[in-house]
């Protein structure tokens, strides 16, 4: 889970020896500026640049406005040649062009070129707190978790509370766990965000901090020190958004196709069952193997159509989708891999709705929109998992018969290969 962060530093401690003229109007497009007025402070400082091209102040200015009207591209390219005409004496003004043109490169998704600036303002001031939370920001933000805790190690200044937020991801990225856990730890224990010159998002660091925790409960520890973190895992579940929540579950719906389910968090959202969203609920069932209970919700839920979320609903219709999977195989365990026509057909029908009406998906398509490659895998593991290996060819009739359905080329012809070994399906 990462989030950029942008600094824009400005740095206008410069003097003119020009006409008063000029310093007046100066002085009223940065007023302008300081006033928000992006647009007409722009103007000015056009017009005081259209007389002085090479004026590194104004051409600074000019970004600045520029960058807040969003305008990063021409942004960034105001910033470069202020930089070039800055006087190569003044290391901090530099720098603090650099620093500008770092938060262009973010802003256009260019995060490489982000990060060479920002190393490069940090190599010319290292003094500046703002400048070494750019570095090492930017460094997290490529996953160079080493370069940024190196940054921070080394640097030459005090690092406010705000700093434990970069080490904090920066552990949980390279995973290890126990050393974000107690970095979370600090930042929510001592920041103080009207005293420090930083503003942490403490409700997104504590959905990180969540995740520190679930990643050690699987760990070789102390029952004490497992039940330790159990309820400090229950003290932030109450803590955390619902949109942190909906990705904690979407991680371990997808997690229980290799791994199965992380028993414990599961219990958790149980047991604040209250508190969840609806789609919530109906994931927790899934998760829980309350199987008739999830098909049921689902078809309540959606009844009056109240979702407007695709991804909610592509995932929900998911579930729908297995719930009714797995009850239907628990009806072929009960009568001996026999199977309930009826039971099949609208299995298959589920399976269909998954997928946009008519539509071929292309390989890319159907491996990276809204989990389609995962519900094909988990139904197959499905099968697997609750069939022994000796029944599987004898039950694998009923599989094909489901993921012939798949409206891709490449993973229904994976799967067709095989299908001359099966035998036929065996009705009730």
């Amino acid at each position: 889970m990462k989030k950029l962060i942008y600094f824009l530093f400005i740095f206008s401690n410069l003097c003119f020896g020009q006409k008063q003229n000029y310093e007046d109007r100066k002085a009223l497009a940065d007023s302008l500026y300081n006033n928000n007025e992006y647009e007409h402070s722009l103007q000015i400082f056009d017009e005081l640049l259209e007389k002085d091209s090479k004026n590194h102040y104004l051409l600074g200015r000019v970004g600045l406005c520029l960058y807040d009207l969003k305008n990063y591209q021409k942004a960034k390219e105001k910033f470069r040649l202020a930089a070039l005409y800055c006087p190569v004496d003044e290391n901090k003004t530099i720098a603090g062009y650099y620093a500008n043109l770092s938060s262009c490169y973010s802003n256009l998704k260019e995060n490489e070129k982000a990060y060479q600036y920002a190393s490069k303002a940090y190599s010319l001031d290292n003094k500046s707190s703002e400048i070494l939370w750019n570095a090492a920001l930017n460094a997290l933000n490529l996953g160079k978790y080493d370069e940024c805790l190196n940054i921070l190690d080394n640097a030459k200044i005090e690092k406010s509370n705000a700093f434990f937020s970069l080490y904090g991801q920066s552990y949980l990225g390279k995973g290890e766990s126990k050393k974000a856990i107690e970095n979370y730890e600090n930042l929510l224990e001592n920041y103080d965000e009207k005293n420090d010159v930083f503003k942490v998002d403490l409700q997104y660091q504590k959905g990180n901090l969540f995740n520190a925790y679930m990643n050690i409960l699987d760990s070789k520890e102390s029952s004490d020190n497992l039940n330790k973190y159990k309820n400090r895992l229950g003290e932030l579940f109450s803590e955390i958004s619902q949109d942190q929540r909906n990705m904690i579950l979407n991680n371990l719906l997808d997690r229980s196709m290799v791994c199965y389910k992380n028993k414990f968090i599961t219990e958790l959202f149980k047991n604040k069952f209250e508190e969840l969203t609806t789609p919530q609920k109906i994931q927790v069932y899934y998760l829980d193997n309350e199987f008739q209970k999830c098909f049921e919700l689902v078809n309540n839920f959606l009844k009056p159509d109240l979702i407007s979320d695709e991804k909610i609903l592509n995932r929900i219709q998911s579930c729908r989708y297995l719930a009714f999977l797995n009850l239907l195989i628990e009806d072929m365990i009960t009568h001996n891999g026999r199977v309930n026509k009826e039971k099949l057909e609208t299995t298959i029908t589920l399976y269909n709705n998954l997928f946009k009406k008519n539509k071929i998906y292309n390989d890319d398509e159907f491996e990276n929109q809204d989990g389609l490659l995962n519900t094909l895998a988990t139904t197959i593991d499905t099968f697997n998992e609750r069939f022994p290996k000796a029944e599987q060819n004898r039950i694998a009739p009923v599989l094909f018969e489901i993921i012939d359905n798949t409206p891709n080329e490449k993973y229904r012809k994976q799967y067709q290969k095989i299908k001359y070994k099966i035998s036929t399906i065996i009705y009730q």
